[in-house]
């Protein structure tokens, strides 16, 4: 008897930490649905790919068997530096403009996702969506096994990676 008057004084408690701060993980967010953790990996992989698209023609000229019939403007270390270098500020361009604009990459359009503020869903803007997101991850990619537990925070209740969570963002499925 004595224990249930405990647990009743417990749940009556004004001193206590609210409930709505302990669970906040579990309470669906408001707005558009979190995306899917396989929508988020096909949106990855898609954007890996788009960075092996755009280092492509460098990478060719590299393992080229025929790289003697090259022309003489891309067969030195200098024209394929320039051609690889090209091709991937290209890609920047291309994947910062989608960001800033729409909050997606390549990818993630693709899989209809895009990255949001994680409080209210509203667009992060250019500094959150490629100064902390891109380059405090590549930033933190010099420390050990960072990728991989960056990558692991995926599977918490919130399915926000570890750059998510640095940046303050989330990844929502988009209405179109």
């Amino acid at each position: 008897m004595e224990g249930s008057g405990r647990a009743a004084h417990r749940a009556v408690n004004p001193y206590r930490s609210p409930a709505a701060l302990a669970n906040r993980a579990e309470q669906p967010a408001p707005g558009l649905p979190l995306a899917q953790r396989s929508a988020r990996l096909a949106a990855s992989t898609i954007d890996h790919l788009s960075l092996l698209v755009a280092a492509g023609p460098a990478l060719a000229l590299v393992f080229s068997p025929w790289s003697a019939s090259t022309p003489a403007l891309i067969d030195n270390r200098l024209g394929r530096a320039v051609l690889l270098g090209g091709g991937l500020a290209l890609l920047a361009v291309v994947q910062t403009a989608l960001v800033v604009r729409y909050g997606q990459t390549i990818g993630k359009r693709a899989m209809r996702i895009r990255v949001v503020d994680h409080v209210g869903d509203a667009h992060t803007g250019f500094v959150r969506a490629v100064t902390v997101r891109f380059f405090a991850n590549l930033a933190l990619a010099a420390v050990p096994l960072y990728y991989l537990v960056d990558a692991l925070f995926i599977f918490g209740s919130e399915r926000r990676c570890l750059h998510d969570l640095i940046a303050g963002t989330k990844v929502v499925e988009t209405n179109a």
